[in-house]
């Protein structure tokens, strides 16, 4: 260890590049001096994670100890703020256990395995608190949270390089700018009596083939759109739960795409329950089904363009009470079909 040292002209992995000052560090939550330095990244770190009968000062070599194709289990000891990038390696199946304490991050953790993460305490106050990035960035394998808390700046989970399942069960929270956000196609997004809420997004998936299904839970955007599909060939499929955006509570923007509402509420607080702005192409047209539940906004209830919407139960309204706002808009080519049972 190094203590009681001003100078230091060691070159040190993440330095700006210039003479250190008050500057804060690049992808660190610290400001750029000598002593900081020291006593942050030169000084050797207690253990704050355990893997079987060992200890470790950091999640990169506690997830080393398990080996490749094994199972193992790292075990959170202390709240603790880690102000490097971690990387859980492949062909693991890891589990992080929060064990009731808070990981604050200042970079992330970045998953290639088939990685679960479990609080064990009785009082659930586990979590993972991302002060700069994506919380959990996940590029192969699987990933399930299981009634543990993940908060980002930027998005909780993000999905890149390879298409993955996310599970989310057991009152399992997501929250940040988006709760959810995917750039890769056949993303499958599974979400039981679980919770995700942005301030710009809920969920968005950018690529297409993508699988949303929402059993019970919820899914919430307080400035912007709950539900955010952008590619084609997707679905979204909604058992029960609520969904709910400022502007729209599920929009789409892309080519034979599927919305099938089962049960459950779907509301925008400040434009359209659900809004279709694609495609152009009569023979790629999406499909928004609605089956039973509510769907509602203080626009348009359904915002139908180019766009097939077939209503064979529950409720699609508005709650404007002007009259130039409806229960469903249907415009250029968009195409309504009402069962007996449904209610406009």
């Amino acid at each position: 260890s190094v203590t009681g040292v001003q100078t230091c002209a060691l070159p040190i992995s993440g330095y700006i590049g210039k003479r250190l000052s008050n500057r804060k560090m690049y992808g660190y939550n610290v400001p750029a001096t000598h002593d900081v330095w020291i006593n942050n990244f030169l000084v050797t770190k207690e253990d704050f994670i355990q893997v079987g009968d060992n200890t470790y000062n950091s999640i990169n070599k506690a997830q080393a100890a398990i080996e490749e194709n094994g199972t193992g289990t790292m075990i959170l000891l202390k709240d603790v703020e880690v102000n490097e990038l971690s990387t859980i390696e492949a062909n693991k199946n890891v589990t992080l256990d929060l064990n009731g304490h808070v990981l604050t991050l200042t970079r992330g953790i970045v998953n290639y395995s088939n990685l679960t993460v479990i609080d064990s305490s009785n009082g659930k106050t586990g979590m993972i608190n991302n002060l700069k990035t994506n919380a959990i960035a996940n590029r192969a394998g699987s990933l399930t949270v299981d009634g543990t808390y993940i908060k980002s700046s930027n998005s909780a989970i993000y999905v890149a390089d390879t298409s993955t399942t996310i599970n989310l069960i057991n009152g399992a929270k997501l929250e940040g700018t988006t709760g959810l956000s995917s750039d890769i196609a056949n993303t499958e997004v599974i979400v039981n009596n679980s919770t995700i809420t942005g301030t710009s997004r809920g969920i968005q998936t950018n690529g297409q083939s993508a699988t949303i299904t929402l059993n019970t839970g919820s899914i919430t955007s307080t400035e912007g759109f709950a539900v955010d599909i952008r590619n084609h060939y997707s679905k979204f499929i909604m058992d029960n739960g609520t969904v709910t955006g400022r502007d729209y509570g599920i929009y789409n923007y892309g080519q034979k795409n599927t919305i099938t509402i089962n049960g459950g509420t779907v509301t925008s607080t400040n434009g359209d329950g659900i809004r279709n702005d694609s495609s152009y192409d009569t023979n790629y047209r999406p499909v928004i089904t609605i089956n039973d539940g509510l769907v509602q906004g203080s626009r348009y209830g359904v915002y139908n363009y180019y766009c097939d919407l077939i209503i064979n139960g529950g409720e699609v309204k508005t709650t404007s009470t002007s009259r130039d706002n409806y229960a469903i808009y249907s415009g250029s080519w968009g195409g309504v079909t009402l069962k007996d049972n449904a209610f406009v």
